[in-house]
């Protein structure tokens, strides 16, 4: 007879890691806001994280309501959800707010740390329209106000922390009318402890300014005093908070996921490793500084899954350019084909030639018959980073470019 003998499991522990952006972790995130599956009339704006009895939830209680579209005109948030606050007024408010006390970040006082990040697009100016307002509580405490100031040429001011008005507590970024990351952290203490980024370049500069406004986290319009002011007419799609300053690894990882998933090019002017795109482990997918002209509607396609990215097709802003896999839909999420592997990338962007031949690229083309019969004036620069099966790009031909002569 043969004996039984016992047999020991042990168990190993094990964290179970939650997604977020960049791959920077949860604990320092305390708010992060994604536009993405809400219902196409939005009452309400649940955080991705926290999630369970920590969740934060806006609310919008009366018609009308802003609306979350994955395509709208232009595809302007790159086939991914934004929320769009079109149309709103006073008199037709569209707002989303909370008026709870959230410590979401620390910024009034010298040594306080705190990141913050919006993706947005305004499609045409309105002076004064809030995009993101948030005040901690009653007092002297800390808050973000974040609006477009104007008038032409319309410069978008941000404002921290509530004490009295200071320029090293705001800084006014210009803007272009196309969809921005804008992101700043650190205090209102002194000069240069206010750090402010578009598109991930430093920006500098602004008149003296707090921030004020009613305790609560308040999207597309400003409360205070018992009464909405400053609506907001545009887009938000993703909005982040962290109750730490993000380090310039954190900051290249965030930047680089809201770029892919939204088709925003990273400013490269700064110089070195300014403008390169990192995957969620901080490999590096686009080297900005590489070939430098080739930088402008820089886009990508990828999987990553710890920052939960998965785009498969992308556009620059004017649709001259689309790179996807498979079958290109009205939406990302529409899009029915896959990415096998978990870190793949591939960026593209462009020397902005001419979409079109001249007589500088005819001559380029080889006198005896072969498979070059025209030469565009554009070139692109394509990287790939851990990418293995087939992708596919579309370009639309300039005004003076000759379809009959192209190869089909």
């Amino acid at each position: 007879m043969k004996s039984l003998k016992p047999v020991w499991l042990v168990l190993l522990p094990f964290t179970l890691q939650a997604q977020s952006p960049g791959h920077t972790g949860t604990a320092n995130l305390t708010a992060w806001f994604r536009a993405d599956g809400l219902p196409p009339v939005v009452t309400s704006w649940t955080t991705t994280w926290p999630t369970g009895f920590s969740a934060i939830t806006l609310t919008d209680n009366s018609t009308p309501y802003p609306v979350a579209t994955d395509a709208p005109a232009g595809a302007t948030s790159n086939y991914n959800f934004t929320v769009d606050f079109s149309g709103n007024s006073l008199s037709a408010l569209k707002a989303l707010e909370n008026s709870g006390t959230f410590d979401l970040l620390d910024n009034n006082n010298p040594g306080d740390e705190g990141t913050f990040f919006a993706v947005y697009y305004l499609p045409n100016y309105t002076q004064n329209g809030h995009i993101v307002m948030f005040r901690e509580g009653t007092g002297t405490v800390d808050g973000i106000q974040f609006r477009v100031l104007g008038p032409l040429p319309v410069l978008n001011r941000l404002a921290i922390g509530t004490g009295a008005a200071s320029t090293d507590a705001s800084r006014d970024i210009q803007e272009d009318f196309r969809p921005v990351i804008f992101a700043c952290d650190g205090n209102r203490s002194g000069p240069g402890t206010l750090r402010t980024y578009r598109r991930s370049l430093l920006y500098t500069g602004g008149g003296p300014s707090g921030s004020t406004g009613a305790s609560g986290l308040y999207f597309g319009v400003r409360f205070g005093s018992g009464t909405y002011n400053a609506p907001y007419d545009g887009f938000i799609s993703e909005v982040i908070f962290y109750n730490k300053d993000l380090t310039p690894a954190e900051y290249a990882r965030v930047h680089s996921y809201l770029a892919v998933k939204f088709g925003i090019t990273l400013e490269n002017s700064g110089g070195g490793t300014q403008g390169d795109y990192v995957t969620s482990s901080g490999s590096l997918a686009w080297d900005a500084s590489d070939n430098p002209a080739y930088h402008t509607d820089v886009i990508g396609i990828a999987r990553d899954d710890s920052t939960a990215l998965l785009q498969k097709q992308s556009h620059s802003f004017d649709d001259s350019t689309r790179l996807y896999v498979g079958v290109i839909a009205v939406s990302n999420a529409g899009n029915m084909d896959s990415i096998a592997s978990d870190g793949s990338y591939v960026i593209m962007g462009h020397d902005n030639g001419l979409m079109c031949p001249s007589p500088a690229t005819a001559a380029e083309v080889p006198s005896s018959p072969g498979p070059v019969i025209t030469r565009l004036g554009r070139e692109w620069k394509v990287t790939n980073t851990g990418f293995s099966g087939m992708f596919s790009c579309d370009f639309t031909l300039g005004a003076f470019a000759n379809p009959a002569v192209l190869p089909s």
